[in-house]
């Protein structure tokens, strides 16, 4: 019994004595905690398009009548710029983008066509290590090429939406 109760003390007094005469708390080196960090998709990016399109269309007389709906396929190539800003793995960003090329669709032995688009869409991502997956939404505003009898260039407009993955090549 006596053992126990020396032990302690001498415990207890090496314990005090460690920290008497000073203010400070001992330094004790620790290494830093590594978590597993996102990709940064902050701030602003540009870039280049190639797709491959299609949609549909129904035409709306000045009468009031409409026709169709009408299937557009085609190729368009353009560029865009966007910003996002990113809260953990989740991103949020706007994006605007212009394409130039023919979305054909063939009606009445004529070929019909969407000759260039604006777009404008809001879009909500995930980060999985150097990819964004994301959806899209917004506004699409083009040229539409009327060849039936004379040719004309109508506007057209519409919603976009769809999906894609962004891959990041350089950390910038």
């Amino acid at each position: 019994m006596r053992v126990l109760l020396l032990t302690s003390a001498a415990f207890l007094t090496y314990a005090t004595a460690s920290y008497s005469g000073t203010l400070d708390a001992p330094v004790i080196p620790v290494a830093p905690v590594v978590t597993s960090a996102e990709t940064d998709w902050n701030g602003f990016y540009i870039g280049g398009v190639a797709s491959a399109a299609e949609g549909q269309q129904t035409y709306v007389f000045d009468g009031g009548g409409g026709n169709g709906p009408w299937p557009h396929s085609g190729t368009q190539y353009g560029g865009f710029a966007g910003y996002n800003f990113q809260n953990g793995a989740m991103v949020y960003g706007a994006e605007i983008s212009y394409q130039v090329g023919q979305l054909i669709a063939p009606v009445f032995n004529n070929v019909h066509g969407v000759q260039d688009m604006l777009d404008v869409k809001g879009r909500v991502g995930y980060v999985s290590g150097n990819a964004l997956f994301y959806g899209s939404v917004g506004w699409s505003s083009g040229t539409f090429n009327e060849t039936t009898g004379a040719s004309e260039v109508i506007p057209a407009q519409g919603i976009n939406y769809g999906f894609g993955a962004d891959v990041m090549v350089t950390d910038t």
